[in-house]
C-alpha cells in the first residue's frame, strides 16, 4: 500500500483547545521526509502513508499495522466505523475480544493427534459476552422502534437488515469453535470470530453514537476516549472532525 507525495498535505495543523506552546499537536514524530503530529492521541503511531506496506498474515492470524483490528487505519468516508472501533485492551468487558490464542487451549483427540478441541471454557467465555452484547443491542434496536428507548435515533439510522443476519454469522462462529479441528483452523476460526466482533460492535457504535457527530462536529474538541482506534489522516478538515468528535487522530 502506498500513497503518492502529492496526497500527504503540508499544511501545518492547528488544534483549537491545546495549551499554548503545543497548538501543532501533543505529540509528533518525523518518519523519513514526513512529520506526523497529534492532538489528542497518547502515543506516536508508525504512519500508513508515504511508503509501501506489505500486507502479509501473521502467526498470530492477523496481519499487522495494515489490520484494523491491530491499530489505527487511514481514514476513509466508506469505512468511517473503523475509526470508532474498540482499540486493544486488557479491561475485563473487553478482553475476551483481545486474548491471544494459546496453544495449550487445543487438545488433541485421542486416536488423531491432527484434530483435537478448544478449551470449553475459552469458548463460553468468547460466546458468553458476545452475547450478552448482542441481547442488549437488539432490545436497543426493539426500544428506538416502539420509541421508548430515550434516544433521538431513529430506526431509519441503523442498518438493521445488515445487524441480525451479522449477529446470527457471529454466533455461527461460536459453534464452529467447539467443532475438532486442526490447531491451525481453530486458531483462525478463534481470531475470525474476534475480528467480526469487533467489526460489528464498531458499525454499532458508529451508528448509535459517532455518525451525527461525524456530519455536524461540536464547536468545542469532545474529551478524547482513547478507549476508541482512532484514524490517521493526511486531510487536514478530516483531522479536525475527528478530533473534535473525541477521537483519536493521527
Amino acid at each position: 500500500m502506498s500513497v503518492y507525495r502529492e496526497y500527504i498535505t503540508a499544511a501545518t495543523p492547528e488544534w483549537v483547545g491545546l495549551p499554548k506552546g503545543k497548538s501543532q499537536g501533543k505529540i509528533g514524530a518525523r518518519f523519513g521526509n514526513m512529520v506526523m503530529s497529534t492532538p489528542n492521541a497518547r502515543h506516536m503511531k508508525l504512519p500508513l502513508y508515504g511508503h509501501d506496506i506489505t500486507v502479509l498474515l501473521r502467526t498470530d492470524f492477523k496481519f499487522g499495522l495494515p489490520d484494523p483490528i491491530c491499530g489505527p487505519q487511514p481514514y476513509h468516508a466508506h469505512n468511517a466505523h473503523l475509526a470508532c472501533m474498540i482499540a486493544p485492551t486488557m479491561e475485563y468487558d473487553f478482553h475476551h475480544l483481545f486474548r491471544p490464542f494459546l496453544t495449550q487451549w487445543w487438545t488433541p483427540l485421542p486416536g488423531n493427534p491432527n484434530l483435537g478441541k478448544l478449551d470449553t471454557e475459552i469458548v463460553l467465555t468468547l460466546s458468553r459476552k458476545g452475547n450478552a452484547w448482542a441481547k442488549d443491542i437488539l432490545q436497543q434496536v426493539e426500544d428506538i422502534k416502539k420509541g421508548t428507548a430515550g434516544t433521538t435515533l431513529r430506526i431509519e439510522d441503523i442498518s438493521v437488515d445488515k445487524l441480525e443476519p451479522s449477529i446470527w454469522r457471529l454466533k455461527r462462529l461460536w459453534i464452529t469453535l467447539r467443532r475438532p479441528a486442526t490447531l491451525e483452523e481453530l486458531q483462525w476460526r478463534y481470531v475470525n470470530a474476534q475480528r467480526l466482533e469487533l467489526n460489528l460492535r464498531s458499525h454499532i457504535d458508529f451508528e448509535f453514537i459517532y455518525s451525527k457527530r461525524f456530519k455536524n462536529p461540536p464547536e468545542v474538541p469532545l474529551l478524547t476516549n482513547n478507549g476508541r482506534m482512532g484514524a490517521m489522516t493526511t486531510h487536514y478538515p478530516t483531522a479536525q472532525m475527528l478530533y473534535h468528535c473525541g477521537l483519536p487522530v493521527w
